[in-house]
């Protein structure tokens, strides 16, 4: 009688006939396809920042204007990122901030924008250029707390939650 193991403690393969190969199926890994991103998210995560609008207010105030130049600027890279149809230079818009009758076209037309913007999402809400311009314009500058407020509708299709007390 044979001993069935190799001497070592380990079992002899079994004697195959010649010509007969032992096939071992191998488990082929599926195929990675990445996740297309929600409709307008640029690819790579984020599509922009969701933040407090009277946060955005009440520091635009305090730094008088300063931080609203900043908060143009960052919004406006955002949107634009979010949807590259839309042609703005966020350097140049916010620019114009400090010209006189440039600003009010330029905040007009960044509620053009945010309007693109939610038409690219999808929501069936628009935003009013001429209701933010009205509020920038006659009541302390309370057009960006609209604004933002349009803004954050939007990122929060998208899953963007606040950071804490997000500015």
């Amino acid at each position: 009688m044979s001993d069935p193991t190799n001497g070592a403690g380990v079992p002899s393969p079994e004697p195959t006939a010649p010509g007969l190969q032992e096939t071992v199926p191998v488990a082929t890994p599926p195929p990675v396809v990445a996740a297309a991103p929600a409709t307008g998210a640029p690819m790579g995560g984020r599509v922009g920042k969701v933040r407090n609008p009277w946060a955005v207010w009440i520091f635009s105030l305090i730094t008088l204007g300063i931080y609203y130049l900043y908060w143009y600027f960052k919004t406006n890279t955002e949107v634009k990122a979010y949807n590259p149809s839309i042609e703005v230079e966020p350097g140049i818009a916010t620019f114009a901030q400090i010209i006189p009758i440039a600003n009010i076209i330029s905040f007009w037309n960044f509620g053009g924008r945010i309007n693109r913007v939610e038409e690219k999402a999808g929501t069936s809400e628009r935003t009013s250029p001429i209701v933010g311009l009205l509020l920038q314009i006659f009541i302390l500058g309370t057009g960006v707390i609209y604004y933002q407020m349009q803004l954050n509708k939007i990122w929060a299709l998208h899953g963007n939650q606040p950071e804490g007390t997000a500015v």
